[in-house]
């Protein structure tokens, strides 16, 4: 079954395949909050069926490339990671015009730009740099008449110590800015490397580079189709019967960083990771969301 509906109606749908034995491919974000993500995993364990999320970037080259100089410790300790995100003509979603438009609202897409535009983004990040422990977010809604963000700033604390930048808008129009669509650079103490659009290796010691880039391009081959390698990750593991490469819990933590950004918009200050139950953003049950 593949679930293609908004973020907010989700978890019903995957969960009702579930219960039905029928595995799930589900569109980003996972769910719209963290009780309807946990109900989801609940699900896929008790009835043994596989559930997946398309998060397509973690199946790229260049992240596949990125993950192993961040495992093997090639870029020496990790000091700060950066993202961005500028989404060309998204004044179609996040305009005045689109008031009606089911993206423009929390209860049609569960939150804006950093929620949903850039999930993909975020998620790749998040997969690269691991969990976060700490975040602090400014956002605004500069488009008259819509309820979400469309422009969004945070810093996180990861926990291993380095820290990020996610900087994101939903209103840059095509050659307004000179940054591509999204990009991702990380900083270490021996190397950096940009690893979206484009893949580079940089250090002070020019040899080190190109060994670094020549030893990952020939460690990782194959191009960076995303989208068939985990479709046909999926299809594979439900036929052998095993776990896709990336286990459903995995994906919950693009939302739950979200929501911890958006609990640290309404309170004003940083939100301790992970969250719990009784955090008021841990779920939407009762409506609860920041107002621009």
């Amino acid at each position: 079954v593949t679930v293609c509906t908004p973020p907010p109606v989700h978890a019903g749908p995957a969960i009702a395949a579930a219960n039905a034995g029928k595995h799930v491919f589900c569109e980003g974000p996972m769910a719209v909050d963290l009780g309807q993500c946990d109900a989801m995993i609940a699900a896929a364990r008790s009835k043994q069926i596989r559930i997946t999320v398309q998060h397509t970037n973690r199946f790229n080259r260049n992240a596949r490339m990125a993950k192993k100089a961040l495992s093997e410790g090639l870029l020496g300790k990790v000091l700060m990671a950066k993202m961005d995100f500028f989404a060309p003509g998204a004044g179609d979603a996040y305009s005045g015009l689109a008031t009606h438009n089911w993206r423009a609202t929390w209860k049609g897409s569960g939150g804006g730009v950093i929620f949903h535009g850039a999930r993909y983004a975020v998620d790749t990040l998040m997969w690269l740099l691991g969990d976060a422990r700490e975040v602090y977010g400014k956002m605004e809604s500069f488009s008259e008449g819509i309820e979400v963000e469309d422009c969004a700033v945070a810093t996180v604390h990861f926990c291993s110590g380095a820290l990020g930048q996610i900087f994101v808008s939903g209103l840059a129009q095509p050659d307004m800015l000179p940054s591509p669509f999204y990009r991702i650079d990380i900083l270490g103490a021996k190397a950096a490397i940009t690893v979206l659009p484009d893949w580079s290796v940089h250090s002070y010691d020019d040899a080190y580079a190109r060994d670094v880039n020549e030893r990952l391009s020939s460690q990782e081959s194959g191009s960076n189709g995303g989208w068939v390698s985990q479709l046909r990750d999926w299809v594979d593991a439900i036929k052998e019967k095993r776990e896709p490469f990336f286990p459903v819990e995995s994906f919950r933590g693009q939302v739950e960083m979200t929501r911890a950004l958006y609990q640290s918009i309404t309170l004003g200050e940083p939100v301790s990771l992970p969250l719990n139950p009784a955090d008021p953003y841990y779920t939407v049950a009762d409506g609860i969301h920041p107002h621009f």
